[in-house]
């Protein structure tokens, strides 16, 4: 196999991985409980639409609608550059799309972690403050920290692709 073919093969392999990554941390943002309250006896979950778009007489939060556009365009991005690479096309922009795409899936699995903070100070004024004017109680949903992990790996995956094409 010639080196140049096996470069191809490599590059649409990390193209994918980051693609499944990207996914999967968009579905867990979406399908796991964004933000949790327990105290005692009281205990609450808001799921990660909720979390994400509002509803339900919650308001939408700055932290997840952000994230979740940031993945949405970074699926897109690198669904828009696997084609370009199985067409065999040439982009002159692919490293600085991948840079942006990586950037992306960073940038959304840090603000994943304001999401308590950003949920609870757009629901306030008592109407979810279940225990008080504070934030004792709210924590960040399993699924989340790990969408937001997940996420952040899939920008280091297209920031070592990047580096290994230099």
């Amino acid at each position: 196999m010639s080196k140049r073919k096996q470069s191809s093969q490599l590059g649409l392999l990390f193209l994918c991985l980051e693609v499944l990554l990207a996914v999967v941390a968009l579905v867990l943002l979406m399908a796991t409980p964004g933000v949790v309250y327990n105290i005692g006896s009281v205990s609450k979950s808001f799921s990660g639409i909720q979390c994400i778009f509002g509803g339900d007489g919650y308001s939408v939060s700055w932290a997840g609608l952000l994230s979740f556009i940031f993945i949405a365009v970074a699926i897109a991005s690198l669904i828009f550059l696997v084609v370009l690479q199985l067409l065999k096309k040439k982009f002159a922009f692919a490293n600085l799309c991948k840079l942006i795409v990586a950037g992306l899936l960073i940038a959304a699995g840090v603000f994943v972690f304001f999401e308590t903070v950003a949920f609870t100070a757009a629901n306030g004024n008592g109407t979810i403050n279940i225990g008080g004017n504070n934030l004792a109680g709210y924590a960040l949903g399993a699924g989340w920290i790990i969408g937001a992990i997940v996420s952040i790996a899939g920008g280091a995956v297209a920031g070592l692709e990047i580096a290994l094409n230099k």
